[in-house]
């Protein structure tokens, strides 16, 4: 794996267990139509077990460990941008001594920036987009200048 940047999913998760790195989701927030921020549900133990009524929209925060600690990604993403960015992190950890708040910062901005853990589309997906780049063409929906 030489790039740093553009790996594929087998790339990502084949790093993630070489390395030993495990991702997890650290917590979420649940939010309604609103934006405003709904309370979570607890059981008599106090651990989380849902969101309240009228949630909407479910932020889910990450985190890794590794064999350099761990840390929780500050912003919310998906498990495939989580996993990327692990993967990431700990690429300009290791291999470009880059420190640590700033490899945390430049993994996140770029899985926010890029699509990333996307395999190549099959034929019969391709097929598709053509039919309807094609349908748009035939409706009069694109000009060509």
């Amino acid at each position: 794996m030489s790039s740093i940047t553009g790996m594929k999913k087998s790339d990502v998760l084949g790093y993630l267990k070489e390395q030993g790195i495990e991702v997890f989701l650290s917590f979420e927030e649940g939010y309604d139509k609103d934006g405003n921020s709904v309370s979570p549900i607890s059981d008599e133990e106090g651990i989380f077990v849902g969101h309240g009524e009228g949630v909407t929209d479910i932020q889910q925060y990450w985190g890794f460990s590794g064999q350099t600690g761990f840390s929780t990604f500050d912003v919310p993403m998906t498990e495939d941008k989580a996993q990327y960015a692990s993967a990431l992190f700990y690429r300009l950890v290791n291999e470009h001594n880059m420190h640590f708040e700033d490899a945390e910062k430049f993994s996140c901005a770029y899985v926010h920036t890029y699509k990333v853990m996307q395999e190549p589309m099959t034929e019969e997906e391709q097929e598709e987009v053509r039919k309807r780049l094609l349908d748009c063409i035939d409706k009069g929906n694109v000009e060509i200048l």
